[in-house]
């Protein structure tokens, strides 16, 4: 039987049976990870011992904590850098002025037809 390597999938149904030697080559360092795949499904499932998984969660937390807080995306239309507050007023504001002149062009169009 060929042993599979650190970056060899096994499917599933080839871990099944084979499980507790596997945790067991996770746990004394004679694999890193086990990839496994699932006919079913594009996404594998990695295992890997705890304590990597934990000192990835640390090192994530120790990167937003040097990076800060990041300003969040609104909903696919991209980052807003601005007050929302005065975006809207802004706005409302164009758009009020726009009516305006819109109406003001229908009554000129009326001038005009007289």
């Amino acid at each position: 039987m060929v042993k599979k390597q650190d970056g060899d999938v096994l499917p599933v149904t080839a871990a099944r049976g084979r499980l507790f030697d596997l945790i067991e080559e996770i746990l004394t360092g004679q694999r890193s990870c086990v990839e496994l795949s699932h006919r079913s499904f594009d996404e594998h499932v990695v295992m890997v011992p705890k304590g990597h998984l934990e000192a990835l969660y640390a090192d994530i937390a120790a990167l937003r904590a040097q990076v800060g807080i990041a300003p969040r995306p609104l909903r696919g239309l991209g980052i807003l850098h601005e007050d929302l507050d005065q975006v809207l007023v802004d706005s409302r504001a164009r758009q009020a002025e726009l009516a305006r002149l819109k109406r003001a062009s229908f009554s000129s169009d009326e001038d005009a037809e007289a």
